[in-house]
């Protein structure tokens, strides 16, 4: 019996940022590659280096797909069973409206992203043009002082384009996931148990966790807060926002005390 749309991958906005950032290392791996091969750089420090960043995160994408791929199995367990105590799908009506919240929400954030990492390797450029004119300068205060100003900008230059190239990889790949999330065509899926919660593409279970606080507001837009505490392997707190339904308000406002009241699960073999 699995009547279930498809579940998402609960890493999915994680894999475009990934991607980018992969790519310009194998660009820059390819581009020192070449300066190397033609004499102008001394030695291969620079593709070693960026080629080895690139086969890292080529491996770290490797690890979130098949721990999504995991998550995926749980949670079509979940679904599947009777622990959830309440579960709905989104009408396509309500999909659309909350997809477009979340947009409204997201929409600018590559922006600040983009900025932020041109800002941030500027200035740690120009703090290194600095001290290394300042090591390198003559003791006349005149050609140190133009030294010192001609380090510090060549300094910022490359840093902001290095960080400009960052952020462009980053803030691009999660600007391509926010609008792949829009856009994304099957209505999502919620349900809550005392120990499971599936809501927003992600899925707790409390293995050496529990959910703290669960708040509710009728008011339109109906949401559910809950937060969770997790201590196993690494702390965590997170909190949930999930978009009730008007139609789901008071189905959902009946099981708020069977999930405030009910112990966490502590057998970490189980799920």
């Amino acid at each position: 019996m699995n009547e279930n749309p498809r579940i998402p991958h609960p890493y999915q906005q994680a894999f475009p940022p990934l991607l980018g950032l992969m790519v310009l290392c194998f660009i820059m791996t390819l581009g020192s590659s070449i300066m190397v091969r033609l004499g102008a750089w001394e030695t291969p420090i620079m593709p070693i280096l960026s080629g080895s960043f690139g086969l890292l995160l080529g491996l770290i994408l490797l690890i979130i797909w098949a721990l999504g791929w995991s998550q995926i199995k749980k949670i079509e367990d979940f679904l599947a069973s009777n622990r959830p105590l309440i579960r709905w799908t989104y009408t396509p009506e309500e999909w659309e409206e909350l997809k477009k919240a979340k947009w409204e929400e997201e929409k600018g954030d590559w922006k600040i992203q983009l900025g932020c990492l041109t800002f941030l390797f500027g200035l740690a450029g120009l703090l290194a043009g600095l001290l290394i004119a300042a090591s390198e300068s003559s003791f006349d205060p005149y050609t140190s002082i133009g030294e010192l100003i001609l380090g510090g900008l060549s300094g910022a230059a490359i840093g902001a384009g290095a960080g400009g190239a960052i952020g462009l990889a980053v803030a691009g790949g999660n600007y391509l996931a926010a609008r792949k999330a829009y856009h994304q065509p099957t209505p999502g899926q919620v349900a809550l148990s005392p120990t499971e919660i599936y809501a927003n593409d992600q899925y707790f279970k409390a293995n050496g966790g529990t959910i703290e606080s669960v708040e509710f507001q009728p008011e339109t837009p109906a949401q559910l807060t809950i937060v969770t505490y997790t201590w196993y392997k690494r702390p965590q707190e997170e909190e949930w926002d999930i978009f009730v339904p008007p139609r789901l308000i008071k189905a959902v406002q009946a099981i708020i005390p069977q999930i405030m009241t009910s112990e966490p699960e502590l057998n970490n073999d189980q799920g």
